[in-house]
Order: C-alpha cells, then structure tokens, then sequence
C-alpha cells in the first residue's frame, strides 16, 4: 500500500478553526459537569471497566488489530459494559489492539491500517475520578479523526484510590489524595512501549484534560518518553516550582484555559487542595501564562516576542470568538511551538465546539511548521521585507514576494491599539495574508512606550498624548512614509487604525503632511474633540468602523475621556478638560464629509454587512456620503451590539484594502 504521513493536513478544516469562528456542530456533545475540588467529592458512577487481555493472547503479541464483538440479544451486565467500549472502534471502523496487562489500555489505529505505514502516537489523560472513554466524548471524539489524520490513539484509565475515585499521580497538588502505592509515570511509558511493539511509532503526543493535563506536563518534566514531541493541556497545569521539573526536554506546548476556572486556577494558585499532605508547601501550581513561559524558554524562545493568533470561538456557553491565542515561536529550537490559548470568560470544563477537530488542526500545523519552518495555520507568503525607521524606532515594510519597482503598489500603514503593538493589530485584521493576493505594501511601525510599558501613539490630548510629544509621533510617521517610497514605486498613501491607531491616523490626516494621503479606515477611533484643532487638514476618503456598544471609546461621543481611562487605571494630569474628550461616530464622519466639500445631510444608506462573528446576521449598518464630494468619499459602519474589539470575520483584512482601494476617488466609476 501506499504510505500515507501523519497528522495528514487538514488545510480546509484549519481554515475554518483559525481564521474563522468554529460555529455549531451537528454532532456536539454535551460537557461533563466539572471535575470536583478534593473539598467537594461526590459519589460517581463508576467508569466501564477497560477490556482484558486474553491469556492466549498477550497485549503486546496480538498480530493483528482486533475489531469489537458484535451485539448480541441478551448478555450480562459486564458483558454489555465490555461491548460498549469496543463498539468506540466498530463504530468508526478502526482497529484496535489491548495493551497494559493488569491496567488495560485500547490503542486503536486506521481501519486500513497496515505494518510498514509509521504512526503518529495520541495519548488521552483523563480528569480526575474520569476516564478515558468519557474524556474522549468530551473532546468531540479524537478517535474519529484518527482515519483522515492517520494516528494510533492509546486510552489508558488512572488508577482508583481507596476512595474509589481514578485520577493519575501528577505533582502534589493534583491528584493523588489517597495512599495508593502508584507510579503513572512508569505505567504510561511502559504502554507506550507495549504500543511501539504493535505499530511503528512515529511521535508521541500528549493530550489531558484538568489531572490528566498535569500528568502529562509531568511525563514531559520525567523525560519518560524520548520521542515525547508535544504536550496537550486543557485547564491542567504543572508543578508549583520550575525546579521541580528534573527532566525536561523542549517540546511543543498548548496549553487551553479558562479564565473563569474555578477549579484550577487560570493565574495559577499557591495551595491548590488547602488540605495536609506530605509537602504542604508544594502544592499549588503557577498560572496558565507563567506555564507556557516555562515551556518556551526550556526551547529557547524569545519571550519578548510572542505573536497574538486570530481569536476563536470554542466554546458554546460563552458568546462570540471567546479564545484568544499566544504564540511562541521566534528563536525556539528545532521550530518548535509553544502557544496559550485564553478562553475568556469559560469555566474549569467548556463546552467545546468538537475540539477534537480543533487539536489535530493544531497538530497538523506545529508537526507542518517543526519540519519545514512554514505554518500551516498562517501562511507567510515570501515576502519582500526592509527595516525600516531609526535604530531606537524601527519598523517594518512589507511588499510582495519578487517585487520590482516596475509595479505600483498601494502604500498602507498600520497603526496599532494602545497597548498593543504592530503585530498584534496585523493578527487581528490579517492584514499580512492579504498582501499577495491584494498587492500591497504595509507598513508596521510601534509606537512609543509609556512608564507602565504600554506602546502608544501621541495622537490628541484624549488618546493618547500623554506626555504632549504628538508632534514627534506625527513627524515620525510622516518620515516613513518618505523613507518607504525609497524601496517603492507608491500609487497612493493609506492609513488603518485601530483604537489608539485610529484616532493617530486622523491627526496625520489633520497634519495634512504625508504626501498623497488618500484614505484612513479607523476602528474603534476617534479624532480631536474640538474641530479647530485639525488645522491643517486635506480632504481624505474615510471609512469609520465602529460598535455601537463600545465602552472605551463611546460610540456617541465623550466630553472627558480622561475620567474614563483614570477609572481604569490610567492617569493624566494637566489637561483642559475641554481637550480630553473626542466627538461620536457620526459628529466624526461628518466633519471629515465637510471638510471633503459633501453635502453631509445627503445620506446613502447601504446594505447592512456582516462583520461580527459573535453577533448573528448582518449586523453592521452602513451610510455612505458622496453628494457634492470632490473626489472623497465618505462611509460609517455601525456594528450593531458591537463592543471595543470586534469579533471580526476573517476576511476583514481584504474588506479594509479594497475599501481604501476602491473608494478614494470615485469620479469617473
């Protein structure tokens, strides 16, 4: 037969998780209640018993895979336990083999699966007093992807302590509360060998869920499996101290956690089971952050340079794209990647959009970007790339892979939110996967960075002149787009802002002193609040996004901003408090469609879009103002229930470009 690669790519399906909300499944099933603290144990049904290895036959000496019994009419209530478990593989055609001796284990492998094809291995850990079967349920059923991603999947059980209860010996503060006389450690490595000697293996990969996701961190901690190549861990966590990892060697990481866990902990805790065990001061764990940390530095990545991934939504019970996504990569060795992903808002068990779906499309890509440097997940175009800016400012330009200067290309510069940084507002709007296919150049500068390290740009008194250096920011700005022209043959200056950004991008609009500035797309932006105040201005098309919901920067307007940001934590002193505010959306729109000669009472309403894909429908209306204009025009797109950070759909990117593209002079179209 042919031999077929693991983790087979799943460009489609991993599409449609990373750059697009996940959405409903058919097939979704329900969350198991969450797993219990050791202070609020409660009876459980006891998890059907794992199938025996027959005498005759050896769990590592079966030669062939075995397919489950088929259903009889009647049979003893064991019996109907033991049928069920194997009806997992009949069900989806796979086959499947018994390891693990006096503690069984069900490796299961592709139906068609034949010696001489390598397979990637899965492990499953379950949570505590869980079990294999019902965690893999709860995952939305990795076995039925293990025949398209060709991989063997083991699912072994924990062991069950005196109180009847399963769970996995981790690290002290989870889950070992009885005295049981236990080694997990030694158990999943020896099955891991068992399975090696029935399949050949080609990786092993962990995945666990809460204890089980502690035992795995402590597998890779014990350096138990050489070829350990990634761990998988939903609200799990590791050892309290690093130091208490004695073995560890670099792999790659994900860690999934809600911020509302109440179990364990997502910023992590100093005594997870507040109850006496022999190491009482050992029995907290670090935070989902700190974890990942830990794990990017054993690989050697750059902390100081994480990449913000398009936010999803995986799970049901919270509304809109909930996980937020941290990546590292820059440095690490051997291309290997360390994320977090931050369900915002989701408790200790969600319920996950078939996650399984999700887990072997990042599986997929980490095994794609470890062999070849490329991702999967976001492709990276070969881009024609200069540094831009001064040695203490630089910045990025961006322009099609080959490109010459014998094509024209539309400048546009990217200007981030407070607090954030180029990249990120990249990865929010896609902007970079659209460079190819939009032919564009993008500029990504940062902006400066206040006493509390927050990168901002000196825009209005507002947001965010906070140490009155606005004219250094706009003077900076305007010198790269002098210096990008070096490299490029430029057909016509842009600008898209978001937040911060956005209200920068109107002030460079207001300072009038960029050459052939034609367009700004701001969202969530806002302008000086006095009208006077933009005394320089030329006449620009403008594209305002805003959410009609948005409590940062009022959709409506505020007269004093400032109060606003002092009630987060932001102080400012010495500002006229007829400076600190910032006009509305639409008082916005129309002062630019003023300034652009329009008639600003002629107002096209437009098909409603949609934009948002936490909010159902098109629910983005849209005004447009072009009678009388010279060349301008003039748009504002109100998103409907929309907050500060929109949801936005994956193509936001493209919709921005060819907006600025479209729509800075329309005479003659």
């Amino acid at each position: 037969m042919t031999t077929r690669s693991g983790w087979a790519p799943l460009l489609a399906l991993l599409a449609a998780i990373v750059l697009a909300a996940c959405g409903g499944d058919d097939q979704q099933q329900q969350a198991p209640a969450a797993p219990q603290t050791p202070q609020q144990e409660q009876a459980q049904p006891e998890p059907a018993a794992p199938q025996e290895a027959s005498e005759e036959e050896p769990a590592a000496a079966q030669a062939e895979p075995q397919a489950a019994p088929a259903e009889t009419d009647q049979e003893e209530p064991a019996e109907a336990e033991e049928r069920q478990i194997s009806e997992l593989a009949a069900a989806a055609g796979l086959g499947e083999y018994i390891v693990g001796g006096e503690r069984p284990a069900r490796l299961l492998v592709p139906g068609d699966w034949s010696a001489g094809e390598p397979l990637p291995l899965g492990v499953l850990l379950h949570d505590y007093t869980g079990d294999a079967e019902t965690t893999n349920r709860y995952f939305g059923g990795l076995h039925l992807q293990i025949d398209v991603a060709r991989f063997a999947l083991l699912l072994p059980n924990g062991q069950r302590g005196s109180d009847g209860e399963t769970f996995w010996d981790a690290v002290p503060a989870c889950c070992e509360y009885t005295d049981v006389d236990s080694d997990d450690v030694e158990y999943l490595a020896r099955i891991v060998n068992e399975a090696r000697a029935l399949i050949d293996v080609n990786g092993v990969y962990l995945f666990g869920q809460s204890n089980g996701g502690f035992m795995a961190y402590r597998m890779a901690c014990e350096g138990a499996i050489p070829d350990l190549r990634a761990v998988v861990s939903v609200a799990g966590s590791s050892f309290e101290a690093s130091d208490q990892c004695v073995n560890p060697s670099p792999i790659s990481v994900l860690q999934i956690h809600g911020t509302a866990d109440q179990v364990i902990a997502y910023d992590g805790s100093e005594d997870l089971v507040n109850l006496a065990n022999d190491d009482p001061d050992q029995d907290g764990h670090p935070g989902a952050r700190e974890l990942v940390e830990r794990w990017a530095a054993r690989a050697s990545c750059d902390l100081e340079r994480p990449q913000t991934m398009p936010a999803l939504d995986l799970d049901a019970a919270v509304n809109g794209n909930e996980t937020t996504g941290l990546r590292f990569r820059e440095g690490c060795i051997d291309n290997l990647t360390v994320d977090l992903w931050t369900m915002t808002g989701s408790a200790h068990s969600p319920e996950f959009h078939n996650l399984s779906t999700a887990l072997i499309a990042w599986l997929t890509d980490i095994e794609q970007y470890r062999l070849t440097g490329i991702s999967a997940e976001l492709p990276q175009p070969d881009f024609t790339e200069w540094r831009v800016g001064t040695t203490a400012r630089p910045a990025v330009l961006y322009a099609p892979a080959e490109y010459s200067r014998a094509e024209s290309v539309p400048l546009v510069m990217l200007l981030h939110h407070y607090g954030g940084s180029a990249d990120e507002a990249a990865a929010y709007l896609g902007l970079r996967r659209q460079i190819e296919t939009e032919r564009f150049a993008l500029l990504m500068p940062d902006g400066r960075t206040d006493e509390a390290g927050n990168r901002f740009w000196s825009a209005t008194p507002a947001c965010c002149d906070f140490d009155d250096q606005g004219e250094e920011d706009a003077t900076y700005l305007a010198d790269l787009f002098t210096e990008a022209r070096g490299y490029l043959e430029v057909d016509g200056a842009y600008i898209i802002g978001y937040d911060n950004g956005g209200f920068m991008a109107y002030r460079l609009a207001c300072e009038g002193t960029i050459d052939d500035l034609r367009g700004i797309a701001s969202i969530a932006g806002s302008s000086f609040e006095n009208p006077a105040d933009c005394d320089n201005w030329r006449p620009v098309s403008v594209l305002q996004i805003h959410g009609d919901e948005d409590d940062a920067v009022l959709y409506d307007g505020n007269p004093d901003l400032i109060a606003l940001l002092a009630e987060n934590g932001f102080v400012k002193e010495g500002v006229a408090e007829t400076d600190d505010g910032h006009p509305g959306a639409v008082e916005l729109t129309r002062r630019w469609a003023v300034r652009a000669g329009c008639n600003a009472d002629a107002i096209d309403p437009l098909d409603n879009i949609d934009l948002d894909t936490g909010i159902s429908g098109a629910e983005t209306t849209r005004q447009r103002i072009r009678q009388g204009c010279g060349e301008q025009t003039i748009e504002l797109w109100t998103i409907q229930g929309a907050g500060h950070a929109p949801s936005f759909q994956a193509d936001i990117g493209a919709t921005l470009i060819r907006w600025l593209k479209e729509n800075w002079s329309y005479i003659g179209k």
